[in-house]
Formats: C-alpha cells, structure tokens, sequence
C-alpha cells in the first residue's frame, strides 16, 4: 500500500467577496469553483487509481471526497461544495 500526502487547502479568500446580491454573477462563480472540484477531484482519483468502473455517482465520488478521515473519507474542503459557506462568512 502507498501513502499520498494531501495538502490542506483554504480556499476561502478565492470566493468572490464584491459579489452581493446577483443570481447570475453568484452563479457564474459557483460555476467556476465546482470547476476547480472537478479537476481537483478528477486528479486525486486518477492518482489513487480509484473508480475504475462507471457505477459510482458523482455524489458518492463527492461524499467520499469529503467525508472526515475517519469516516473513511478524504476530509477535502471544495470550494464547489462549500461555495456557499464560504461565500457567508
């Protein structure tokens, strides 16, 4: 078995602060950050060689990613998936 070290991430200071109130512009941004899941994810997954066959949902791809550690997750903070959190706080 092989170990790869995952390095924590903030992504908070990435989602767009000066955007208040606009659907589409906040759309455009969450957009943009599930884009950044996607290729983080698509990455992590070919590195791991994990998914070999096409059953497994975009969903439980994402609850794998960030489910705790122990859980039997990866603990990752996406900025897609938090966009929201991020974007209140």
């Amino acid at each position: 078995m092989r170990s790869v070290a995952l390095p924590s991430i903030n992504y908070g200071p990435l989602v767009e602060q000066s955007i208040e109130g606009d659907a589409r512009q906040l759309e455009e941004c969450r957009h943009k950050y599930e884009s950044i899941d996607s290729v983080y994810t698509q990455y992590i997954a070919n590195l791991l060689e994990l998914w070999r066959f096409e059953d497994v949902t975009k969903e439980e791809k994402i609850k794998f990613f960030i489910s705790e550690q122990s859980k039997g997750g990866l603990d990752l903070v996406l900025p897609g998936v938090y966009f929201n959190i991020m974007k209140a706080t």
